[in-house]
């Protein structure tokens, strides 16, 4: 037997197999009623059982029409869709960042151990090394790094550069 008689029979084969599954799932659903449509007068049951359909013909057994108020006192024709949310409020802006109320008076330079000294917002001057921390009006300031002729302090997560006054600015 060749390869194409084989594909041939194996085809045919299965081909007749589903033939045969549609006839027998017609058959079944032809045999086998979906629903039992007895009444609860004919079976002898009683007429508020769960299993009872409900006879739509009988006037007694429908709705009172007042049951229906709602669905005719509806606005019909208002838009079909829903209006669109309103907007948003804007969003809050974080305050501004204010630069603290500080100023560079002089520098003490000590190989491993410069100090800075700071005029603060109440016009009281300190004496800062690197990693000291004050409190200003701004938040607390810390001073990072001092070098000859600036200081970098660090406010609230923003950095700021104090330069030492010009003398010749200072004289006039």
């Amino acid at each position: 037997m060749t390869p194409k008689r084989r594909a041939q029979i194996v085809g045919w084969a299965i081909a007749s197999a589903l033939g045969a599954a549609f006839i027998a799932v017609v058959v079944a659903g032809v045999a086998a009623p979906l629903d039992d449509f007895t009444y609860a007068s004919e079976t002898g049951a009683s007429a508020s059982s769960p299993d009872t359909p409900i006879d739509a013909t009988s006037p007694d057994r429908l709705p009172p029409l007042e049951s229906f108020a709602s669905v005719w006192d509806r606005d019909l024709r208002g838009p079909l869709y829903d209006p669109p949310p309103p907007p948003p409020p804007p969003a809050r802006r974080p305050p501004p960042k204010v630069k603290p109320a500080v100023t560079l008076s002089g520098i003490i330079e000590e190989p491993g151990r410069s100090r800075a000294l700071l005029t603060v917002g109440s016009g009281r001057t300190e004496l800062k090394g690197v990693g000291d921390v004050f409190d200003n009006s701004a938040g607390p300031v810390e001073v990072l790094e001092i070098t000859a002729d600036s200081v970098l302090i660090g406010c609230l997560g923003e950095r700021y550069t104090l330069t030492l006054p010009n003398p010749q600015e200072a004289e006039r």
